[in-house]
């Protein structure tokens, strides 16, 4: 059995084989039933199951909360050191963690519940993962380096800051302020804060901004 792109169809052992059938049904839990050839709708038996994808619904929806809180930030970042254009600075957010979405959306329900993904792991995984996915989609290649680019914290470049600088600093904000501990001082101490001009003062007009940025994007996305 293999998908409209050739791909085999996986089972809970391995690639799925199907019999010649008359007809075919595929069950929301996976299983496959079919009606062997020339013989009545009540001979229908189940063959297999598909492996299912289907992680937990709530690691999902802390992706998007952390892609949306993102975006708040960087759009209020780009706004008030105006280095970065605010359009590119709000769609990176919501795809900076993309690749976290890829890992977790084929990691097997049950896999994933049994044993959840070990946290540091995902974090140093989905950044590359990330930038390979928008290089595919033929996003712009300055969020595609952005995204890829997000952890490193010592950076150190020629030229002005860009959109990977901006992307930078908005994910540590987004994540201290999660977690209900900002620390505005050692945020503009970060190389790409001092190189977007960020200041202790700004960061923390910025994390004011974001806060109504933050509900108009929940308003408009959901």
């Amino acid at each position: 059995m293999r998908t409209a792109t050739g791909y085999a169809v996986l089972g809970d052992n391995g690639p799925l084989s199907v019999p010649q059938y008359a007809s075919i049904l595929i069950g929301q839990d996976g299983s496959i039933s079919i009606v062997p050839p020339g013989q009545t709708p009540q001979t229908m038996a189940t063959t297999g199951r598909i492996k299912l994808v289907n992680p937990p619904s709530d690691a999902l929806e802390r992706c998007w909360q952390e892609g949306v809180r993102v975006a708040a930030i960087a759009h209020a970042m780009a706004k008030e050191c105006r280095r970065v254009r605010a359009d590119e600075a709000l769609l990176a957010g919501p795809l900076h963690n993309i690749g976290k979405v890829y890992i977790l959306a084929r990691t097997p329900r049950q896999a994933a519940i049994s044993a959840p993904f070990d946290e540091a792991v995902l974090r140093d995984w989905h950044p590359g993962i990330g930038q390979a996915l928008i290089e595919n989609w033929k996003l712009p290649e300055e969020i595609a380096i952005a995204v890829g680019g997000q952890l490193d914290l010592q950076r150190s470049h020629s030229g002005p800051p860009d959109l990977q600088d901006l992307t930078i600093v908005a994910v540590n904000v987004a994540s201290q302020m999660a977690n209900n501990a900002a620390d505005d001082a050692a945020l503009a101490k970060i190389s790409s804060a001092a190189a977007l001009g960020l200041t202790h003062s700004a960061l923390v007009r910025i994390m004011l901004e974001s806060q109504t940025e933050l509900e108009m994007l929940q308003a408009a996305l959901g």
